[in-house]
C-alpha cells in the first residue's frame, strides 16, 4: 500500500478540527507550526495553539509547552 506523505494536507485537516475546538486538532496545529511541517515554522502560533490545547486538558500539549519554556 502506497501512502502519500502530504504534510500540508494533514495541516489543513488538523486546522479544521482545531477551528471546531478539538484539542487534538489544536495540538497538531501547534506541533505543525513548531516543527514546520506543512507550514512555515512559527513559534508564536505554535505557542498559541498548544496553550489552547493544554487549556482543554491535552497532556501532550502541556509537555510541549514545558519544552518551549
Amino acid at each position: 500500500v502506497h501512502v502519500l506523505n502530504d504534510n500540508y494536507k494533514a495541516f489543513q485537516y488538523y486546522k479544521k478540527a482545531a477551528d471546531k475546538g478539538n484539542h487534538y486538532g489544536l495540538l497538531n496545529v501547534g506541533l505543525s507550526y513548531f516543527n514546520g511541517q506543512g507550514v512555515d515554522k512559527n513559534y508564536g502560533k505554535a505557542f498559541k495553539y498548544l496553550t489552547e490545547a493544554a487549556n482543554r486538558g491535552n497532556a501532550i500539549a502541556m509537555d510541549n509547552l514545558a519544552i518551549m519554556y
